[in-house]
């Protein structure tokens, strides 16, 4: 994922630093990037590439932790790495994949000469991180019923879906799809749902759709709750989420 508006990077030096804390510039607005780390957890590139796209359009900019603009870029780099394969991880990225790649990031950019250079490397390492998880995700070998399942939740995403759906559609009994599923998902039946529900509005979120319609169109029991879980899991409103892609 080649990201060729590099020039459009703020990096801040020593001239204007109070001007900048004044009017809120001083950091990237931490909702950037959580959407930034969610993307990458989500495995979804095309999403990572507007938030991207967002954040090179608004500038990047971050606090002063060193008098020399490398140190300060490798610094920063440096700790994006550590949390993007933290989100990896949680994503479904195998450790080792991850602190492989972590490693190979870092090695990497201990060679680099300039802010610029690592800058560029870094949103690229972004995209290539968030093509493992991706891909990671395909892979899982669940269980054949526990695949039946996830099957039936994608297809039936906008209805109201049990675990006495599930065990007739898998002609198993509900208590014993609750324990495989969590087992081999690591999330109880109804919190996949609600995750797979709010991934979906996310997808929606384009500026084609009504706020107040997603959550009614995806089985929320109102707008008000489908707001609650998106923003406990997203750390921002639908209407946030949007507007921080320009939608």
């Amino acid at each position: 994922m080649e990201i060729d508006r590099i020039k459009r990077l703020e990096i801040l030096d020593d001239e204007g630093i109070f001007e900048r804390i004044e009017n809120g510039s001083w950091h990237t607005p931490y909702e950037q990037e959580i959407l930034l780390y969610s993307a990458i957890s989500s495995g979804d590139v095309n999403r990572l590439i507007r938030v991207i796209d967002t954040m090179l359009e608004n500038g990047v900019s971050v606090g002063r932790m060193s008098s020399d603009n490398l140190r300060q870029t490798q610094y920063l780099a440096v700790s994006c790495i550590a949390l993007a394969t933290r989100y990896a991880i949680q994503g479904g990225l195998p450790q080792s994949e991850a602190y492989a790649f972590s490693d190979k990031c870092l090695m990497h950019i201990d060679t680099l000469g300039t802010p610029e250079e690592i800058y560029v490397y870094l949103f690229n390492s972004a995209g290539e991180l968030c093509e493992m998880v991706h891909n990671a995700k395909k892979n899982i070998d669940y269980p054949s019923a526990v695949k039946d399942c996830i099957a039936y939740i994608e297809k039936n995403i906008t209805g109201k879906i049990t675990l006495d759906d599930l065990g007739k559609h898998c002609a198993l009994r509900g208590d014993y799809i609750s324990r495989i599923f969590k087992q081999a998902t690591g999330k109880t039946v109804s919190a996949y749902i609600t995750d797979m529900k709010l991934e979906t509005a996310k997808s929606m979120l384009n500026g084609k759709y009504n706020y107040s319609s997603i959550g009614y169109y995806l089985g929320f029991s109102s707008e008000s709750y489908f707001i609650s879980c998106f923003k406990k899991k997203y750390g921002l409103t639908p209407r946030q989420y949007a507007e921080s892609l320009g939608y």
